[in-house]
């Protein structure tokens, strides 16, 4: 099976919504309300036309199956991973954030990647050490403790 990255265009904006709408992924998110279709829309017009702002569509053979959005300010950028219900828990988000961290830092040497996953969010916090994330503690996010973490070395 192949795993690859590509840039998130106009076309996956069906999708992406699709995906962040799912409940497990609604869940997850610091805000878990459901994402209008309108309000989505907006968004994703502004975010393609925002350069602090990159998203890539993560394929198996060809098939897209979930996304990754960094968010830039400064030197701080926070990475997240969206994958599609049907390929949750088979390590392809651990496996594509690890790739897609590697072609940020190397686009972005100085760069430093945060991500922030709620405490009780297991499957993410799996994923995201194995993709080379170390924690640096737990901080309190829009009012829920979340794990702060910092992508250092892919772990082989």
């Amino acid at each position: 099976m192949n795993l690859k990255l590509r840039d998130a265009d106009e076309y996956d904006r069906h999708l992406i919504w699709s995906i962040r709408n799912e409940p497990e992924v609604r869940e997850a998110s610091f805000n878990t309300n459901e994402i209008p279709w309108e309000d989505h829309k907006k968004w994703y017009a502004r975010a393609l036309g925002n350069e602090n702002i990159i998203m890539y569509m993560i394929e198996l053979d060809e098939i897209p199956i979930g996304t990754i959005r960094f968010d830039r300010e400064d030197n701080l950028t926070t990475v997240s991973i969206a994958i599609s219900s049907g390929f949750r828990g088979m390590n392809y988000g651990s496996a594509a954030l690890r790739m897609a961290c590697e072609k940020y830092r190397a686009e972005h040497p100085r760069a430093n990647i945060l991500a922030y996953i709620k405490c009780g969010n297991v499957k993410s916090t799996f994923a995201f050490i194995k993709a080379g994330f170390i924690s640096q503690g737990i901080e309190i996010i829009s009012g829920e403790p979340s794990y702060h973490f910092e992508y250092e070395t892919p772990l082989k």
